[in-house]
């Protein structure tokens, strides 16, 4: 549910040389991130990167921006990078039903429990309204789908999933690390949390 107005042209051009800008400052280190030994604290070991086939643009922007962040140790994050090729909404050949894991088909009050939106006011009435997924948003679905079980069978204890037109703010580094070390002081290191999601502005 995306509440904001499209972007002009100037406005596009202006966030795409901040962008390229941004690669001009020194990389940024995330202690969060990196291989690990087995005497280390818990780190994300592994990142995976959704991207469709069809956009080798996306992946190669996304490389860049993965080379720009260093793990704990000084190497980029690429080097922990592996590329998932998406789900393509386009493969499909006819409309896609509801199956063990998927439901095209949910209820404005759901989305709002997934994703909040303080300014909407729905009358419970509009809280039952049906909405049926787009193939696109059922393809994205089943993309992550599959990450989930990849990560379930892997011997990685975290991962990163991310999508192919995320970029890293400057300063996150220091709010992950942040995050990192007080998920860590809560637990006993095995277990402290199913999901972190790290939101977008």
């Amino acid at each position: 549910m995306k509440l904001a107005s499209p972007w002009s042209a100037t406005s596009k051009f202006l966030f795409r040389l901040t962008m390229k800008c941004r690669r001009l400052l020194p990389k940024k280190r995330s202690q969060a991130f990196g291989s690990l030994n087995t005497k280390e604290q818990p780190r994300i070991e592994h990142i995976y990167v959704i991207n469709l086939n069809r956009q080798p643009d996306r992946w190669a922007e996304m490389e860049l921006e993965l080379r720009h962040v260093l793990d704990w140790s000084g190497a980029e994050l690429r080097n922990l990078t592996e590329r998932y090729a998406a789900v393509d909404a386009k493969d499909f050949i006819q409309e896609p039903l509801k199956d063990v894991d998927i439901d095209p088909i949910y209820t404005l009050g759901e989305q709002l429990f997934v994703e909040p939106q303080p300014l909407t006011l729905p009358t419970l009435l509009e809280l039952n309204s049906q909405i049926q997924m787009s193939r696109p948003e059922i393809a994205v679905a089943r993309s992550h789908i599959d990450i989930w079980r990849k990560v379930a069978a892997s011997n990685y204890e975290y991962v990163l999933v991310l999508e192919d037109d995320v970029w890293f703010r400057v300063g996150f580094a220091p709010h992950l690390d942040q995050a990192w070390r007080e998920i860590e002081a809560e637990g006993d290191r095995k277990s402290n949390f199913d999901i972190l999601y790290l939101s977008y502005e």
